[in-house]
């Protein structure tokens, strides 16, 4: 094995891996700057391919994570939802305007889905929270949606983690 190799597996054997990842797929619920999807990817196929991290343990960490993410803006909606700053006549404003109209008709759609979009997660689960949605609704609805997401990465880097190997 190269450095480079050993060094990898090192970080992702080490039990520290499970807590970033949670926090990395928490915070990229509030900015696209993290990249938590190709670091699950990538862990994933370093577990395929290297034994290292538990994948099923990753994939569950993710998932938290990412609806810890979720449940975060969403109270970060509840609690500026009268901010002046979003009000309809500001740009911003009109956007979640916008994004309170399609969940009004389409929120299982939006909430589960806006996360393969860049800044959908974030605006959606602020217009959910801004707008009343029922919270209970929403934590399943983000819930199945970051379980589906997480189970997406972990395919995606599993499947090349066994096509590249090593």
């Amino acid at each position: 094995m190269s450095a480079v190799e050993t060094l990898a597996f090192d970080l992702a054997s080490s039990p520290w891996v499970y807590p970033v990842i949670a926090v990395l797929a928490a915070a990229d619920g509030f900015t696209i700057v993290l990249p938590s999807e190709t670091v699950v990817a990538g862990l994933a196929s370093t577990a395929v391919s290297l034994g290292a991290p538990n994948i099923a343990l990753l994939g569950l960490t993710a998932a938290l994570g990412a609806h810890a993410g979720d449940v975060g803006v969403f109270l970060l909606g509840r609690l500026f939802a009268k901010a002046p700053w979003l009000a309809e006549s500001t740009r911003i404003g009109s956007v979640l305007a916008w994004t309170r109209r399609r969940l009004e008709t389409q929120g299982p759609l939006y909430i589960m889905s806006a996360r393969y979009i860049p800044y959908g997660r974030l605006l959606v689960n602020a217009a959910a929270g801004s707008s009343g949605y029922p919270i209970r609704r929403f934590l399943a609805l983000s819930a199945t949606g970051c379980v589906i997401w997480a189970s997406a990465y972990i395919g995606i880097g599993a499947g090349a983690g066994a096509w590249f190997g090593q």
